[in-house]
């Protein structure tokens, strides 16, 4: 006899349902193996449920997005049929900047930086960055130019154990270079 969760009847090893306090538990899991020395234990999570948000939010202003879900496709393809990667910044609204992401480790004890963001080397053509208040879309070749020819300090994260390196883009900066900004201003509809 197959063994079931006791609150939601699922059977071990598929997903739980939506509210059994235990699939909450189940994303954690998967979160800390993915990254495992994120300070924000639901990162990933938040990071796929914003993704959603983009899509349909973007699909408001004619930009159409069709992500790729299995590691095999965005590893091979990218991260979209469109050839766009979306990245969540949480705090962008709090602190006035974007974090630019440029490296990253997947644990905070690896020596090597790989990198990510806008310098993974991959068919990324459109970079889409922000919070469901304040969201960008760039061209991710304005972004690189930025980087070369500006030279902004890179910051590595979190302090004490770093497994992401960024530069900060200023709103004013990134107002002038984007491609279109949306404001939770021009979102009536939520």
């Amino acid at each position: 006899m197959t063994k079931q969760c006791p609150l939601c009847y699922a059977p071990e090893g598929k997903p739980h349902a939506s509210k059994c306090p235990r699939a909450q538990q189940h994303t954690d899991v998967l979160t800390k193996e993915l990254y495992p020395d994120s300070p924000n234990g639901a990162s990933f999570s938040d990071g796929m449920q914003f993704q959603d948000w983009v899509v349909e939010r973007m699909s408001r202003e004619g930009f159409y997005i069709q992500l790729y879900s299995s590691r095999y496709y965005q590893y091979h393809k990218g991260e979209s049929i469109q050839k766009c990667e979306i990245k969540l910044d949480n705090r962008c609204t709090d602190t006035g900047r974007l974090s630019i992401e440029v490296a990253e480790k997947s644990r905070a004890s690896i020596d090597v930086w790989t990198p990510s963001g806008i310098k993974r080397n991959d068919n990324t053509i459109f970079y889409v960055q922000g919070n469901t208040e304040r969201l960008y879309l760039f061209a991710k070749k304005d972004l690189l130019l930025y980087l070369e020819t500006r030279r902004p300090e890179l910051a590595e994260f979190p302090p004490d154990g770093p497994t992401i390196r960024r530069f900060f883009l200023p709103f004013a900066e990134a107002d002038r270079m984007c491609l279109f900004f949306i404001t939770s201003d021009d979102d009536s509809s939520g």
